[in-house]
């Protein structure tokens, strides 16, 4: 998806315009209308910018210094410039401080569309496949990432080493990040490997993958860290630091922003160059390095949570309010040998990760049931069991579940006739809770599609953009955009034309509304562009499709 923003002070021609693209095949865009630079201003931050197209004339800050504050944010953000003067000096300016192209108002539409096109296929060209895979055989073969990953997975797993130790091995490895500085964590996954790829072309690709994103974070410092054969972890800093290794808070806040942003660029280019299909998970803040491996574990909760079950996600560590677990557990590890098993099911049990629970649960089980204790597999049962009824309540399932597997085993082992019998009850119990989970998630999903058709018809005169219907679910727009039509069987814009044709339906025949503001009511700034939406629909003008309905009506009176 092509991330578009228009702006110009004169809304028919925004409006004209964002209606004219709406009609353009081949391209799936996301349209953003802006009435002022300082209203791009605003989106900056908030949304990654593929291409704008600027009226070059605009009161407060023309075309040319917007530009460059755009490609301050999104260096790689094609900017096209529009005027109603054919000016040389402003087009010789433009093209010579990166503009893509200087078009003239009165070109006509085919122009304008011609040029979008060309900036999207320059985009999708900007990084090539073969070079790609070149560059990541060369990194492939190099020592250095081996112990660089040993050290890291360590790290993350909570073997943290002191300030003076970390910032030496750092050094000695070649990691090139701050021991004294926190740092910001992403979580990638392929999502699905096929069959026919060995272990050594995942190998390459996950280095392909790791060059896709090193090319997209210029400027930032980053290590790439694969911790299983589909998994991997960033450690990202930005290189703008002071003495003492603290990052300003502006600087922070630009740096959430652009990996958000860039996140989406490398899950597209990912897909179109190496066919893999990828989902991402960032947190929202950097965190000191004490955290670190906290936030780890709770991100790779969130990773494998599993709304549109779990394919090419773009979710934050923000998205709390739509996971059925939002309260990350600030317990310390225990010295247990039944901690670290118990630990993974729940992960697994959290994750909907139902073949790996019980084939993990098995091996727990198996590998205790004989040589231990009865206080051993007291402490084992009772852990599973506690695991289980928090999950219950955070889930609000306990009221639900418990008439289903009698809830008073569950903390009182001696009901259980033989170890064998606890065990098939925790078996029992388990396939409970998943079923649940799903039929949970399900909702979920449906409650997000709901939400959003929720906003559409409240919202109907308002902005619309893919970007502001993900701000109201606290999604990444192209993800959206992706699982609502995976819900719903239907596109989001296709939803939107349909129930803006519905309520002009309506208020052309139940309502003596004039013409023009109807079009506002449902959103159409231009009376014009309004009536050939109707036509579209109806093949008659909206005066025409109303007097035809009036007509019915009186002869039904009649």
């Amino acid at each position: 998806m092509i991330r578009l923003l228009i702006v110009d002070n004169e809304k028919h021609i925004v409006q004209g315009l964002h209606d004219v693209f709406q009609q353009i095949g081949g391209l799936e865009l996301d349209i953003i209308c802006a009435y002022s630079a300082q209203e791009v201003i605003q989106w900056l931050p908030r949304v990654k910018l593929d291409i704008v197209l600027s009226d070059i004339r605009m009161p407060g800050m023309s075309g040319l210094e917007l530009q460059q504050l755009i490609n301050e944010q999104w260096p790689h953000c094609k900017v096209i410039f529009l005027s109603g003067f054919n000016d040389f000096d402003y087009a010789q300016t433009a093209l010579r401080n990166g503009g893509f192209d200087y078009l003239l108002k009165i070109d006509g539409d085919h122009k304008v569309i011609d040029a979008i096109k060309r900036a999207a296929s320059i985009l999708s060209k900007e990084l090539q496949r073969e070079q790609l895979i070149e560059n990541a055989k060369e990194q492939f073969y190099l020592s250095m990432p081996v112990l660089r990953k040993d050290f890291l997975l360590h790290l993350l797993e909570g073997q943290l080493a002191s300030y003076r130790t970390l910032a030496q091995r750092f050094e000695e490895l070649d990691i090139r990040l701050n021991a004294r500085a926190p740092v910001m964590l992403v979580l990638g996954r392929i999502d699905h490997w096929n069959e026919s790829i060995t272990s050594k072309d995942q190998s390459l690709l996950l280095y392909a993958v790791q060059n896709i994103v090193e090319e997209n974070l210029i400027g930032y410092s980053l290590i790439f860290v694969v911790y299983d054969r589909s998994k991997f972890v960033l450690l990202i800093q930005p290189k703008q630091e002071g003495m003492d290794g603290q990052t300003s808070p502006e600087l922070i806040e630009k740096t959430v922003r652009f990996i958000d942003g860039m996140m989406e660029n490398i899950q597209d280019t990912c897909k179109e160059l190496l066919k893999l299909s990828l989902s991402f998970v960032t947190s929202r803040r950097p965190y000191d390095w004490e955290v670190v491996p906290e936030r780890f574990i709770n991100l790779k909760s969130l990773m494998t949570w599993g709304l549109g079950y779990g394919n090419e996600m773009l979710i934050t560590d923000e998205c709390y309010e739509l996971s059925p677990d939002n309260a990350v557990s600030q317990n310390k590890q225990y010295a247990s040998a039944v901690l670290t098993p118990v630990k993974a099911l729940q992960l697994h049990l959290e994750c909907g990760k139902k073949s790996e629970f019980f084939e993990s649960l098995q091996d727990f089980i198996e590998k205790n049931r004989k040589e231990s204790s009865y206080y051993v597999l007291s402490e084992i049962y009772y852990s599973i069991s506690l695991m289980f009824l928090s999950y219950l309540n955070r889930l609000n399932l306990s009221e639900i579940i418990a008439p289903q597997i009698d809830i008073n085993k569950l903390m009182h082992l001696e009901h259980h006739a033989t170890w064998d019998d606890a065990v098939q009850y925790l078996n029992e119990t388990a396939v409970l809770l998943f079923s649940w989970q799903k039929i949970k998630q399900e909702e979920q999903k449906l409650h997000i599609v709901q939400r959003v058709n929720n906003y559409v018809e409240t919202h109907l005169g308002g902005d619309l953009s893919l970007t502001k219907l993900a701000e109201v679910v606290y999604l990444n727009p192209s993800y959206l955009s992706r699982l609502y039509k995976q819900i719903s069987g239907q596109g989001l814009s296709d939803y939107i034309n349909e129930v803006k044709f519905n309520k002009a339906k309506m208020l052309l025949e139940h309502s003596n509304m004039k013409i023009q503001e109807i079009a506002h009511a449902v959103g159409f700034e231009s009376k014009s562009y309004f009536a050939r939406f109707i036509r579209s629909k109806t093949n008659l003008s909206p005066q025409e499709y109303r007097d035809i309905q009036m007509n019915k009506q009186v002869n039904e009176k009649r």
